[in-house]
């Protein structure tokens, strides 16, 4: 009676252990089937992009980026029609293939002759390959446009190459009758689908000596996708309060123009170390001083998507 007990005892043991191990084992296997699939970078950023009010998505044609509500409105993008050189002997400035421009509306307000003027950023995306030909009329402007972009290249590859000096120009890819009287926060930035970097400027399209200024100013980003099929250049028009409204308000106590620079004969001299005084100004001032704030222009860089 006793064995018969324990047999009986020892079966129902045998099945209830069967039993839960089948239970543990189905636990183990569907426990992969709830677990949440492994998301990229991007969509983690994405998401974070998503949840916060103060941002928001835009996308036409092939580019795509998030940005601030509170520093950018309105944006519109256009496909421009291409431009080509068709004679060498032309100025190469004005010319360019089809290409994608965006524009947003800045919450900067600049001034000139004391007149109040929406301030706009531009976005513009260029085919590289179809970018070279439109000036293939051109021999030496084709030969100049490698060079700039060998450049750019070289520039991304090792940031530290980046001249310190304001007297450097720095490669600008497009071609237009100025240069550049300074530059300064000069970095390397990513964008989702490539690389770029980025630098304080302002152009003078005439040999005269004037304050950097807010009006003038603009934070230009450039920047290659990673196949080197597009290029992009971006221009952020900035301002600070540290610095006056125009050129023409030389009486501004932030203009620091030396105050014999146009009595001697030593003006370039003298502006050289104007320009680079201001550079070393702006490197060290806080982005959130500059409008827009330095940080959300390198967030809406960040978040660039061309495909």
């Amino acid at each position: 009676m006793k064995r018969i007990l324990f047999f009986i005892v020892f079966l129902a043991a045998l099945f209830l252990g069967v039993g839960l191990w089948k239970t543990f084992q189905n636990r183990i296997l569907i426990v992969p089937e709830k677990v949440e699939p492994v998301k990229t970078a991007e969509y983690f950023q994405e998401s974070q992009h998503a949840a916060e009010n103060d941002k928001k998505g835009f996308s036409f044609e092939n580019v795509s980026f998030i940005y601030d509500l509170d520093s950018f409105s309105d944006p519109k993008g256009e496909v421009v029609p291409a431009l080509l050189m068709n004679d060498e002997t032309s100025k190469p400035d004005g010319y360019h293939p089809r290409y994608i421009e965006i524009s947003l509306k800045s919450n900067l307000t600049k001034y000139s002759n004391d007149k109040q003027t929406n301030s706009f950023v531009t976005i513009n995306v260029y085919p590289v390959e179809e970018y070279k030909q439109a000036f293939s009329v051109s021999e030496a402007y084709v030969k100049g446009l490698n060079h700039d972009f060998a450049k750019l290249n070289k520039i991304l590859e090792n940031p530290s190459i980046i001249p310190a000096s304001n007297l450097n120009q720095l490669p600008y890819i497009e071609y237009i009758d100025a240069s550049q009287i300074f530059h300064a926060r000069a970095k390397v930035l990513n964008f989702q689908t490539g690389m770029g970097f980025i630098y304080l400027t302002q152009y003078s399209f005439e040999a005269y000596f004037f304050c950097i200024n807010n009006q003038d100013m603009d934070y230009v980003f450039q920047g290659l996708t990673s196949d080197n099929k597009y290029f992009v250049q971006i221009h952020f028009p900035i301002s600070s309060k540290e610095m006056p409204e125009s050129a023409d308000d030389v009486k501004n106590e932030n203009c620091d123009l030396p105050k014999d620079m146009f009595e001697t004969d030593k003006n370039s001299e003298l502006y050289k170390k104007y320009t680079f005084k201001i550079a070393r100004k702006l490197d060290k001032m806080p982005p959130e001083k500059f409008t827009p704030d330095l940080n959300k222009i390198e967030d809406l860089i960040h978040s660039l998507n061309i495909k």
